[in-house]
């Protein structure tokens, strides 16, 4: 018996949708990073200085799932690194077949970011950092990355071929 012609390969996301992540991502940054904080304000020029300070209290610290350095490395560090990914994600995707995409992704995300710094310095209830830019730009190096693998190894159903049919 013949076997049935091979059916074509799913069509890939749509670019619009892709940009449509992509707004919705910035805008959700936008909306977290400039609402009022109260808590917060100040500018931090040195790179890292806030990180380490956390880091040597935490492990100063007689109980460290207590300290307030942990919730500072969580909400600071973990938070900054995983904001922008999928921003960098959706505007790989969006970028995609352009020449360059990954670098003007990641470029992207970091204008975004310093933007981002630039108005909470306005704003009195909230502070600027510039670790929160470098964490913010790996973040999104990260999220075209992952949109890089996710397009080499067709991840959620883009271009999957079928299953082969076992011939017993």
């Amino acid at each position: 018996m013949p076997e049935p012609p091979p059916k074509p390969p799913p069509r890939p996301f749509p670019r619009w949708l892709f940009g449509m992540l992509a707004v919705a991502s910035a805008g959700a940054l936008l909306w977290l990073t400039l609402r009022p904080n109260g808590s917060l304000n100040g500018v931090n020029l040195e790179p890292f200085s806030e990180a380490r300070r956390a880091w040597g209290g935490l492990l100063r610290s007689e109980n460290p799932w207590s300290h307030d350095a942990l919730s500072f490395l969580l909400v600071q560090v973990a938070g900054n690194l995983l904001a922008f990914i999928p921003l960098g994600f959706a505007v790989a995707g969006y970028l995609q077949g352009v020449r360059g995409w990954w670098l003007k992704t990641v470029a992207l995300g970091f204008a975004l970011s310093v933007t981002i710094e630039l108005l909470q310095l306005a704003l009195p209830s909230r502070a600027t950092d510039v670790d929160d830019v470098i964490f913010n730009t790996v973040s999104t190096a990260l999220g075209a990355s992952l949109f890089r693998v996710a397009r080499w190894r067709r991840w959620f159903g883009i271009g999957l071929p079928a299953p082969r049919r076992s011939r017993a």
